[in-house]
């Protein structure tokens, strides 16, 4: 039995995203659904437009909201599986397309091995990142330092889908954003890198705040400042923090052999 779903994000009412999502995966070997996206209007959790401004320089579009309430909320039904169901859930948007080839099976065997909750397979940006070995003959492991964006593709397990459930109380930024502030939800972020997912040309759904130029004013500027101070402190000292958790996962994983750990897994 595989020990890892695939669940795509994607609005009900896409349907040429769904038709060309569904083609591309009906011809993997791995279970897949899909996950109905939500829109703003069927987010449950608090939002403050003028905390997001403060926060992140910008208000928040509905489709952020939206997209970040549908990751909320998958995460959310995935923390609750019960112990015969999926251990693990690998999340992907209806825009981007995984590399047929690409060992899926090894990637549970592979977090459970170096004890790992959160694992990307795509980012928006290359940011600040530390080596942790080579996994295989042609990817390494990294984990990021510095938040790099972007939701389209990661695997989650019941631990960490529920750590970051219970890490978010409202929405004050995107939901990227959000996922990747490790001193906050204690999900350090580790990614495969060549990554086995690329997005695809369409265009994204998901509106961007940033793009409204709002006016603020000398003491909203000071306190916007402050906060962005102490973010970059706290993600700093854990990361400092983290050093011997790195340690202890490259030793692992200098231990771990993709082939023979799939055989396990099967």
């Amino acid at each position: 039995m595989a020990s890892i779903e695939i669940a795509v994000i994607s609005l009900p009412n896409a349907t040429d995203r769904r038709t060309a999502a569904a083609e591309r995966l009906n011809a993997l070997a791995w279970p897949w659904r899909f996950f109905n996206a939500h829109t703003a209007n069927e987010n449950s959790l608090p939002y403050d437009p003028e905390q997001a401004l403060l926060r992140r320089g910008y208000r928040l579009k509905p489709a952020e909201i939206g997209c970040f309430s549908s990751h909320f909320a998958c995460m959310k039904a995935h923390s609750a599986r019960t112990e015969g169901e999926y251990p693990y859930l690998l999340v992907l948007e209806d825009d981007v397309v995984l590399d047929p080839a690409f060992n899926l099976e090894m990637i549970p065997a592979l977090m459970q091995s170096l004890q790992i909750e959160y694992l990307r397979l795509f980012s928006r940006f290359m940011t600040r990142v530390k080596y942790l070995g080579r996994v295989g003959s042609d990817r390494g492991l990294y984990r990021f330092i510095v938040p790099p964006y972007g939701t389209q593709a990661y695997v989650v397990s019941k631990l960490g889908a529920r750590r970051f459930v219970e890490s978010v109380s409202r929405i004050d930024r995107p939901v990227d954003d959000e996922l990747d502030r490790y001193w906050a939800n204690q999900l350090p972020t580790y990614a495969l890198y060549p990554y086995p997912v690329i997005e695809s040309s369409t265009l994204t759904t998901v509106a961007k705040g940033f793009a409204d130029n709002a006016t603020v004013s000398r003491s909203h500027r000071a306190h916007a400042f402050a906060l962005l101070w102490r973010e970059k402190f706290r993600r700093e000292r854990a990361n400092l923090r983290l050093a011997a958790q790195d340690a202890a996962v490259a030793r692992a994983l200098r231990q771990f052999k993709p082939e023979s750990k799939m055989k396990a897994a099967g």
